[in-house]
């Protein structure tokens, strides 16, 4: 096990990258053997993270190179563990400092690893110091195919696992603000998984997918199956028809009321647990209410009429269609030649050689799967034509996975518009809209289709299509926002102080709601005393980027307290150095380092 330890000096100034770095301890106890590019190979095929280069220490000792470059894999490997785990670390880091100790195979490292507030800093000790432990094990024992799959479960179950158990987040967020971050939008995480995209009155708040104008009525609403089914009904919008059942002579009497076939589904549930289809008789349908009571939090289950169709997912924004997908059941796709059991040993072979943290849900090769072929008249022999589909599982569910197909440009005006209905019926300006239709291409009202849910953050960038329309998604979320807000550094003393006043005065007479700040006194666009519960510079800046109100920020720095907390923001929109500031005596001697530090902010403008 590598010691790591994150030092007391945990934000510090972040003159090389665009996210807050904190500080780590970590001593390295060097293999005998050293093979990078082995090593890079294995971590790029086997773990699929791409080689970085190591920018510190290209110059110095031979042991210190490489010292470097076995601690900075090791860093590579903590930050895509870290965001296996939904923690926005989009860089790596650096390498501030190497000691050797006793000799040149034990060395003594600083690194600056991404904070993230408001998450367990516990959790860049177990990912640097677990992952590093991975490097040098990956190097001294040269690690065997079957060895290999030993050690990637454990990475998986002890550092992934463990590292989700300490957060909040959700299956969307990580790829929201990852999309954020290419986009150049600035990110700040709020507490409990929900961050705050931009600054100010620039900014936007998400939830995963959501956002902070999605109604929490109507959000409430779309939680239990039977209240949004009522609520579109009244609404005039196709919805299902079904009875509430709480125990299973309630359940057959609803399908024995309904009609055969019925589909069977917890109240309360999402993700496609607990769902049945195709219960054609009270036998199947008492083994499938006992399913869906299960897996209800409210121990209520729904006996719904089926209709005929497939599940078809439209993702509203912004009062818009984002995509549509069709969503199938997990299937194997044919190529004419191989049998149904060897597509789905080929499909799972490839699956078994990405490392577990990246592995969709396996192609099954169990009882339900055969009968499901067996409805088609195919087995496990069976060689399906060239493109010819056979699905594994009747529907498609988060357990079992399934395979979407890009329909958004044959959903049918009729479609669109009650998905449209829908989502704004309750309140959304996100929504994942489900409609059950034998074909979107042709309207509900000729149909018969449904919709059958409305969902509250539905699952974005979770696989390909998705991914393709982040972009999209952050364009309509954000509006006609510019995402950040002017942020102006004045330095110096009494004459950084006037000068502050004079741009402030300049830019709230144009309008701007423009704060000013020196660490002790706030002051509003109306010129008064604006008052916080905290102090600092680097305390008010952060509270007045979290106010909507805000459109821009006059900021005075007159000590050096910037370079042991540094301002949360990647950039700064202009850096003036007053008169006085070299003489000043509140900065200690450190005046050269402040301003290269504020300097630096002012070149990622560029």
């Amino acid at each position: 096990m590598i010691d790591a330890s994150i030092s007391r000096e945990t934000i510090a100034p972040n003159t090389n990258s665009r996210q807050a770095l904190q500080f780590l301890e970590i001593t390295l106890a060097m293999p005998v053997q050293v093979d990078l590019q082995g090593l890079d190979e294995l971590l790029e095929s086997r773990f699929r993270i791409p080689l970085e280069p190591c920018r510190r220490f290209r110059e110095g000792t031979h042991a210190q190179v490489l010292a470097a470059n076995v601690l900075w894999r090791g860093m590579v490997l903590a930050k895509n563990l870290l965001q296996a785990a939904g923690i926005p670390v989009f860089e790596t880091g650096c390498i501030a400092a190497a000691m050797p100790l006793n000799d040149v195979s034990r060395w003594n490292f600083r690194i600056g690893v991404v904070h993230i507030a408001h998450i367990d800093p516990e959790c860049w000790r177990i990912a640097c110091g677990q992952s590093v432990s991975v490097i040098v094990e990956l190097l001294t024992k040269g690690l065997r195919e079957s060895t290999l799959e030993t050690l990637l479960a454990n990475v998986h179950q002890r550092i992934v696992g463990v590292l989700r158990g300490r957060v909040i987040t959700g299956k969307s967020t990580l790829a929201v603000l990852r999309e954020a971050y290419h986009a150049d939008i600035p990110f700040l995480h709020l507490g409990a998984g929900v961050y705050q995209l931009g600054w100010g009155s620039q900014s936007r708040r998400v939830d995963r997918s959501s956002v902070e104008g999605d109604s929490a009525i109507g959000t409430r609403l779309t939680q239990n199956k039977a209240w949004t089914a009522q609520v579109l009904r009244d609404a005039g919008l196709p919805a299902p028809h079904h009875v509430v059942a709480s125990d299973t002579d309630a359940a057959v009497r609803a399908g024995e009321h309904i009609g055969w076939p019925v589909v069977v589904k917890p109240i309360d549930a999402d993700r496609g647990e607990g769902v049945s289809v195709d219960i054609n008789d009270v036998s199947a349908l008492r083994s499938a209410f006992e399913l869906a009571q299960k897996a209800s939090r409210s121990r209520l289950v729904l006996v719904e009429r089926q209709v005929a169709g497939v599940c078809h997912r439209l993702f509203i924004a912004g009062g818009r269609l984002l995509y549509a997908v069709k969503r199938l059941p997990k299937l194997v796709i044919g190529d004419g030649v191989q049998s149904v059991a060897e597509l789905v040993r080929a499909a799972n072979h490839e699956r078994s050689q990405r490392p577990p943290w990246l592995r969709d849900e396996a192609w099954p090769d169990d009882h339900e799967a055969l009968e499901t072929l067996h409805k088609v008249g195919c087995n496990w022999d069976s060689v399906p034509q060239a493109s010819q589909r056979l699905a594994l599982r009747a529907i498609e569910s988060t357990a079992a996975g399934g395979y979407d197909e890009n329909v958004s440009e044959h959903i049918h005006p009729d479609n669109l518009s009650a998905a449209v209905r829908a989502t704004v019926l309750f309140g959304l300006e996100v929504a994942g809209v489900d409609m059950i239709s034998t074909d979107i291409s042709r309207s509900w009202v000729e149909t018969g289709a449904i919709i059958n849910e409305v969902n509250y953050a539905p699952l974005l960038g979770g696989g390909e299509i998705s991914r393709a329309h982040l972009g999209e998604y952050l364009r309509r979320i954000m509006g006609n926002s510019r995402a950040r807000i002017p942020v102006e550094v004045f330095v110096g003393a009494d004459d950084a102080l006037a000068l502050a006043k004079t741009r402030w005065r300049t830019l709230t007479k144009d309008g701007i709601h423009c704060h000013l700040s020196n660490g002790h006194d706030v002051y509003n666009a109306h010129g008064e005393v604006f008052s916080l519960a905290t102090q600092g510079l680097q305390a008010h800046c952060l509270a007045l980027l979290l106010d909507r109100q805000v459109d821009a920020l006059v900021l005075v720095v007159q000590d050096d307290f910037l370079l042991d907390a540094p301002l949360p923001v990647d950039r700064v929109s202009a850096v003036t150095v007053a008169a006085d500031a070299e003489r000043h005596q509140e900065f200690n001697g450190r005046l050269l380092p402040l301003l290269s530090y504020l300097n630096t902010s002012v070149a990622h403008l560029s």
